[in-house]
């Protein structure tokens, strides 16, 4: 169990290196391109890892914030994530990491999978909230247990002889706008665009993936 300690102090630096920095920077408003504008939304993972190793295998580089395709009170409507490919933008939501690991007599059984989600800045969290599903996916209130959404993957190879987990988060789900309507935050007129302008100045959102 010495190899596990070791691999339980370092991995947190090496995975922290290969996650931080997925950064999200787009507004559109009224136009059907996307356009990237100099404000600035970032979201970030690490892990602290005992039994294996997690890495991340796909993830948005862009989120759209928008008046949406017109549901005035759908507020997951006019949120979008996009990922490159291709030398262009595609869209898509998926935060994709594997867990594998790394010796023949561990497992998942036991540990513990947690989620958690911020909002940082002046005024960002005015405007942005987690959805019910994720609700309490947060520091307070202990973290969203994504224990059941594991999926385990069989297939084994040289580079990973015990198989490992995949374990998929869709964005949509996560964030959504705190109220909609004629008398909420969604950006429906030019007044709501510029408060949320403004609130991009300085927000982030941060995302945190803990297998411990």
């Amino acid at each position: 169990m010495i190899q596990n300690k070791i691999i339980s102090i370092a991995l947190p630096i090496l995975v922290t290196t290969a996650l931080v920095g997925v950064g999200f920077s787009s507004w559109y408003f009224g136009h059907d391109n996307l356009v990237t504008n100099t404000k600035d939304v970032s979201i970030h993972t690490y892990s602290d890892v005992t039994k294996g190793t997690l890495t991340l295998l796909e993830a948005p580089s862009k989120i759209v914030f928008s008046q949406g395709s017109g549901e005035v009170n759908n507020t997951k409507d006019g949120i979008d994530f996009y990922k490159e490919e291709n030398n262009a933008y595609v869209s898509s939501d998926k935060v994709i990491v594997k867990y594998t690991l790394v010796d023949s007599k561990d497992s998942i059984e036991g540990s513990s999978f947690r989620l958690y989600v911020s909002f940082g800045g002046t005024s960002f969290s005015n405007i942005v909230k987690l959805t019910d599903i994720y609700a309490n996916a947060t520091e307070t209130n202990g973290g969203y247990d994504f224990v059941d959404d594991i999926e385990e993957v069989k297939t084994t190879s040289e580079q990973e002889p015990y198989g490992y987990y995949l374990y998929t988060l869709n964005l949509t789900n996560v964030i959504e706008y705190k109220s909609a309507g004629s008398n909420g935050v969604k950006p429906i007129d030019q007044d709501k665009y510029n408060a949320l302008q403004s609130s991009l100045t300085d927000a982030s959102l941060t995302i945190n993936i803990v297998a411990i």
